[in-house]
C-alpha cells in the first residue's frame, strides 16, 4: 500500500505551512499496523525497525536538456541506499548546491531536498511502502529512489474518464479530469490536540475520526485536510475537489488508491476554504488485486462522497 504522493518544487513556506510533519497522521496508524499484519490499529513500529522497502537513490543536479561528458555529469550525482529504520537518523547525500534526507518518524516515510546556502527547499511524506521516490527542487536538482524490485508506483497506462463510469469500472484506472464531489455534510477534526493535519475516515458508509475504530479487514478511506480553525469543520455538501494527480501502490494483497487535490508542482492550493485546506483521498483497498470498483467505493463512502 502508499499513498503515493510525489512533492515537489521550491517554495519553502509554502510547503512548510501546507505539510506540517503531519500528513494523515490518524489513518497511518491503521495503515501502518495492516501492512505489519498487526490487528492492533495503533501499535507503532519499535526503534529500529525496517518498515519501508530498502531504496537506492540518487540525487541529481546536472542542468536539464544539456550534454555533459559522462565524466563531468557524475560529478553531479551522488547515489546511496536508504534502509528504512523506523526512529533512526535517516540517510542523507549532498553535493556543491543541495542536500538530500530520507528518514522514518511515526510510520511515515519523509524525503527531502534542501539548498545549502538558500532557505528553498521540498518535502514529500509517504506511506511506509513507498518502492518509489521522485522529489524534484527547482529545474536542477532532482532525487529519485526506487526498491530493488523497481515496482512502478503510478496508474497503469490504460485511461479511464469519469464520464465513462460504470458501477463495475475499477478506480485504479480513472485519470483527470474529475472531482471529489461532497453529497452529504460531514465532520473533519482532530484526533488529539495539536494535530497539524485533520483526517476523517470512510468505512461501509460511516464516518470516524482518523484511524479510531476502523476494521483493519475491511477496505476504508481517509479524507484529510489542514485545518485553519481550532474546532471541527463541517464540510459543506456543495463542496467538490478537484482532483490534480491520482496514484496507487501495491503491498501484498491490499492497495491504496489516492487522490491529491493539491497542485504541488505548480504550488497552487485547490478548493481552499476560509476554514479548511482539502489535502488528499487515500483508499486502503482489502484485497485490491481485483481491482476497485466504483461500486465498493460508494459502499465505503456512502452517501458522503461521489466521483463526477
Amino acid at each position: 500500500m502508499k499513498n503515493n504522493q510525489i512533492l515537489s518544487h521550491y517554495n519553502a513556506q509554502f510547503f512548510l505551512q501546507l505539510l506540517c510533519l503531519g500528513v494523515l497522521y490518524a489513518a497511518i496508524n491503521g495503515a501502518s499496523a495492516l501492512a505489519q499484519g498487526s490487528g492492533s490499529g495503533g501499535a507503532s513500529a519499535p526503534a529500529g525497525s525496517p518498515i519501508v522497502h530498502p531504496l537506492h537513490c540518487e540525487l541529481n543536479s546536472n542542468p536539464p536538456g544539456v550534454d555533459l561528458p559522462e565524466s563531468e555529469y557524475q560529478k553531479n550525482v551522488k547515489a546511496f541506499q536508504f534502509s528504512g529504520v523506523e526512529g533512526g537518523p535517516g540517510t542523507s547525500a549532498q553535493n556543491k548546491e543541495v542536500k538530500a534526507l530520507l528518514w522514518v518518524k511515526n510510520q511515515r516515510l519523509y524525503a527531502m531536498i534542501k539548498e545549502l546556502k538558500g532557505a528553498n527547499l521540498a518535502r514529500a511524506s509517504f506511506l511506509p511502502f513507498q518502492k518509489e521516490v521522485d522529489l524534484q527542487l527547482g529545474d536542477m536538482h532532482s532525487l529519485k529512489c526506487s526498491s530493488k524490485n523497481n515496482v512502478s508506483s503510478t496508474v497503469g497506462q490504460a485511461s479511464l474518464k469519469a464520464r465513462d463510469l460504470t458501477p463495475g469500472s475499477d478506480l485504479f484506472y480513472l485519470r483527470p479530469p474529475f472531482q471529489i464531489a461532497v453529497k452529504k455534510s460531514f465532520l473533519v477534526q482532530f484526533a488529539f490536540a495539536g494535530q497539524e493535519m485533520w483526517v476523517t475516515r470512510f468505512q461501509l458508509g460511516q464516518t470516524g475520526i482518523g484511524g479510531q475504530g476502523a476494521d483493519e479487514k475491511l477496505s476504508r478511506c481517509f479524507f484529510s485536510g489542514r485545518p485553519k480553525v481550532q474546532r471541527g469543520v463541517w464540510v459543506s455538501d456543495r463542496d467538490h475537489y478537484q482532483a490534480i494527480n491520482v496514484s496507487e501502490t501495491k503491498s501484498g494483497q491490499h492497495r491504496v488508491w489516492s487522490v491529491s487535490f493539491v497542485d504541488f508542482e505548480h504550488g497552487e492550493v485547490k478548493n481552499d476554504s476560509p476554514e479548511l485546506t482539502p489535502f488528499a483521498l487515500e483508499c486502503i483497498v482489502v484485497g485490491g488485486e481485483k481491482g476497485f470498483t466504483l461500486q465498493e467505493f460508494h459502499k465505503i463512502v456512502g452517501p458522503y462522497l461521489a466521483i463526477e
